[in-house]
């Protein structure tokens, strides 16, 4: 999994779009590994561990989008 790739000194709302585009590729990803999952394209019990990894991705850049909203207001 990787970690959240914000580059230190940017403009904060550069940060933020940064966050969003990171944040709908992972939407994008989990949806895609949830209809893997539905048409039985991957073993259930393999799609539900990466489908745990990209939630706690998803919960993580969730985290970093909200604190640098708030910091901006």
């Amino acid at each position: 999994m990787t970690q959240t790739q914000i580059h230190p000194g940017s403009d904060p709302s550069a940060q933020l779009d940064q966050l969003r585009q990171q944040i709908a590729e992972v939407v994008a990803q989990r949806d895609a590994l949830k209809q893997a999952i539905e048409t039985h394209q991957i073993p259930a019990s393999q799609g539900l561990r990466k489908l745990t990894q990209l939630d706690e991705r998803l919960s993580q850049l969730d985290s970093a989008f909200k604190q640098g909203w708030d910091a901006q207001q």
